[in-house]
């Protein structure tokens, strides 16, 4: 089971990989680790967040719908955190999760995730890191997918960047 962010280089949010052992422990002590089947929803768009999932093993998909109905967001990986800016701000998920295969996630509920924040700063500097990073992936997709090339050219600078 690989569970190690190192394994995923280009992955920016992933934590398990930074935290000293104390906060490892104290993670795990808040967390219950549920395995999930292929097809199973982990959290809708629009509801209201109730935790952080850290993956452990599998693949989720996070889509969103459009106008053209569900556009895929991205597959998350193992040592993903799902729901992290939603749990921080007390806002709906974004996105819809669901397994792609068989998976296993640590769950941790809003206010148990807030508490360890409170009681572990250092992690709160890779939270903000890995917030920012996302920003930063999110405001390249839109210069990248922005409405003024065509296409094809998006499709030139998406296979350039992958």
């Amino acid at each position: 089971m690989n569970t190690s962010c190192r394994a995923r280089p280009d992955e920016s949010e992933c934590l398990l990989d930074v935290l000293a052992a104390a906060e490892r422990k104290a993670f795990a002590n808040i967390s219950r680790r549920i395995a999930y089947p292929n097809g199973s929803v982990l959290f809708r768009a629009g509801e209201g967040a109730r935790g952080v999932l850290l993956l452990r093993r599998g693949k989720v998909k996070l889509s969103a719908s459009g106008t053209g109905g569900e556009i895929a967001h991205r597959v998350a990986g193992p040592g993903e955190v799902l729901g992290l800016s939603e749990a921080l701000a007390d806002t709906p998920y974004g996105v819809t999760a669901e397994v792609i295969s068989p998976s296993q996630a640590d769950f941790v509920e809003r206010k148990d995730f807030l508490g360890f924040l409170h009681r572990h700063p250092e992690t709160c500097f890779k939270v903000v890191e890995v917030l920012s990073l996302k920003l930063s992936a999110a405001q390249e997709h839109m210069r990248v997918f922005g409405p003024r090339r065509p296409a094809s050219g998006n499709l030139m600078q998406l296979l350039l960047t992958s």
